[in-house]
């Protein structure tokens, strides 16, 4: 993916998946959200910025996300629904380590339409933008949801894949 499709972050590796709802529910409801990640084209960075060697690498399997790097990595879920816009992501408790991915995923940041320069989505559909920093070299597992509102209900969903930092030798 080059620079002109897709946010630029500087110094760290960046990659972007597509949140697609394919059936809301709210939080409550008898059964969960229903939505695909899609769209993954590998990682990039700033011009003049190189990759890191050996570079990272993530697997996409039934929205389940693999991450193999050996340093920090940014990681982008566009929603281009308008029907819908991403509130956030919240990670289970790990039981060995007591924590909640505050120390592996230490940034986490959501741009809209509103606030968004139209440099920044240059070649890109409109949405929400949830960007993660991901220490992607610790290794672990890592149960998460991301946060779904409808705009006409205000309703919010939660749609449950998964993450996993495989590290790198």
């Amino acid at each position: 993916m080059s620079s002109d499709q897709a946010p630029t972050l500087p110094g760290l590796p960046t990659g972007m998946l597509t949140v697609t709802v394919t059936q809301f529910r709210s939080l409550g409801a008898l059964t969960e959200l229903q939505a695909t990640l899609s769209d993954w084209t590998g990682f990039y960075t700033a011009p003049g910025v190189p990759m890191p060697q050996p570079p990272p690498t993530l697997t996409l399997s039934d929205n389940d996300v693999a991450i193999s790097s050996t340093g920090p990595i940014r990681l982008i879920f566009n929603l281009p629904d308008p029907r819908y816009v991403l509130l956030g992501v919240a990670w289970q408790a790990d039981v060995r380590q007591n924590n909640v991915g505050e120390k592996t995923f230490p940034s986490v940041f959501i741009e809209r339409d509103a606030c968004v320069d139209a440099s920044f989505k240059s070649g890109l559909s409109s949405g929400t933008f949830l960007t993660i920093t991901d220490n992607a070299q610790n290794p672990g597992y890592y149960e998460y949801v991301l946060l779904i509102q409808d705009v006409s209900t205000g309703e919010i969903g939660m749609f449950d894949p998964g993450m996993d930092n495989e590290g790198q030798d």
